[in-house]
C-alpha cells in the first residue's frame, strides 16, 4: 500500500473507475484502447499527483484503478476527461 505524505496529513485513496459505453456497445478494440492509454498518460503528465495503477478493458467497458491526491487537480482532471471523451 502506498501512502501520500503532504504537509499536515498522510493518506491513501484508491479509486476504481469503470467507463461503460452507451447500451454496452462493443466498441473498444486494441487500437482504441492504445489511444486511450496514450491520452491517459498525457493527463497524468499534466497532473503528476494523479497516478493510475492499472488500466484494463473489455469490448464494452474500461476499468481504471488508481491513486488520487487531495490536490485541486481532481476536479480539473475530471472535467478534462468529460470534455475529451464524452461526445
Amino acid at each position: 500500500m502506498e501512502f501520500i505524505n503532504l504537509a499536515h496529513c498522510v493518506y491513501t485513496c484508491d479509486y476504481h473507475i469503470v467507463l461503460v459505453t452507451r447500451y454496452r456497445r462493443k466498441v473498444f478494440n486494441e487500437g482504441i484502447f492504445a489511444h486511450f492509454e496514450k491520452e491517459l498518460a498525457g493527463i497524468t503528465e499534466h497532473y503528476p499527483l494523479i497516478r493510475i495503477k492499472t488500466v484494463n478493458h473489455d469490448k464494452d467497458h474500461i476499468h481504471m484503478f488508481g491513486i488520487d491526491s487531495a490536490n485541486d487537480g481532481r476536479r480539473e482532471s475530471s472535467r478534462d476527461n468529460k470534455t475529451k471523451y464524452v461526445s
